[in-house]
């Protein structure tokens, strides 16, 4: 019981640095993974943004699964022995030293402390939407309004998520306005917005700061043109694309800046994938294969790497 339980750990452990290890090589690639996903619709934009920040301890994962399985890890795994055993094998786990034996300590605390920051981040994330859902009575239109004087619009809510207006923005805003926000954050709520980015920000932790905050700005930035267009198909009965982007830019002008207007760029993303997508529709779908095929042969790439390197690594740290 107690090997099993060390086995275990050591595996953990390997978990945790090939992740790491991943993530530095995705973060290092991503300017310009990115700069090819110009090329994609805004949905499609935001889904290959999430998937490849889940590409490392989505690989990590696959390949400790792998290097588990000595059938399928040694075709990829330099050949060696240990004393006269030259056959196919499990990582070999020793603990004989110091080092090994730290080595599974902090591995152990690592994962310890990051299950522990996860669930206490879920716990107030429902704490404070109990707290709202108190404060907030529900719409015919599906969404929940408080009374406040400033004016908020927010998709709140991780697993459930809900839309929630305040009394004061229902005030300052045209019946149009309100309809298009009120879309907008419905569209949110229906695609899980808040829990791509959750997972998005934790799968990104071991990144690099300055390119973590670069795909966690460019993930939100696919995602709110995204949901301009899905909000867009929503009201296609009541409003037109001229009326719409209208509309559109009177409520960014409420929100930013006008003399730096960073909202002109998602006006132009709209504009652009609106009309691409009744004009090109084959183009976007050789697009996607093509993205599709470089992200699988990414992914292959990865779990080979690293378990190819991650088995005598892994039983360096063991000695």
């Amino acid at each position: 019981m107690t090997n099993s339980l060390i086995t275990f750990a050591y595996y953990l452990l390997g978990w945790v640095l090939l992740s790491i290890v991943l993530s530095w090589v995705s973060a290092a690639l991503y300017p310009l993974f990115s700069r090819q996903l110009n090329q994609c619709s805004p949905q499609r934009a935001t889904n290959y943004t999430f998937f490849f920040s889940l590409l490392p301890p989505l690989a990590a994962s696959l390949s400790i699964l792998i290097l588990a399985s000595p059938e399928l890890a040694f075709p990829l795994v330099a050949s060696h022995c240990h004393n006269e055993s030259c056959a196919p094998h499990t990582v070999h786990i020793e603990m004989s030293t110091l080092l090994s034996s730290s080595s599974l300590a902090l591995g152990a605390a690592a994962i310890l402390v990051l299950c522990i920051s996860m669930l206490w981040q879920i716990r107030g994330n429902h704490r404070y939407e109990r707290m709202l859902q108190q404060l907030s009575e529900t719409d015919t239109l599906g969404y929940r309004w408080f009374d406040s004087q400033r004016p908020i619009a927010r998709c709140i809510g991780l697993f459930k998520p809900q839309v929630y207006f305040s009394t004061g923005l229902l005030r300052v805003m045209t019946e149009e306005q309100q309809e298009l926000v009120l879309a907008q954050n419905l569209v949110r709520a229906a695609r899980h917005e808040n829990l791509s980015y959750w997972l998005l920000k934790w799968a990104s932790i071991a990144w690099p700061n300055a390119l973590k905050h670069r795909i966690r700005r460019d993930f939100l930035q696919h995602s709110a043109c995204a949901c301009d267009i899905s909000a867009f198909k929503m009201l296609a009965d009541k409003t037109n694309k001229r009326d719409f982007v209208k509309t559109l830019e009177s409520i960014y002008a409420k929100q930013y800046n006008p003399k730096q207007q960073p909202w002109r760029e998602r006006l132009d993303i709209f504009q652009h994938a609106v009309d691409t997508t009744s004009q090109d529709k084959l183009g976007g779908i050789w697009t996607a294969l093509s993205m599709t095929i470089k992200l699988t042969a990414y992914t292959t790439l990865l779990v080979i790497a690293a378990v190819y390197l991650g088995h005598p690594v892994l039983e360096v740290f063991s000695r």
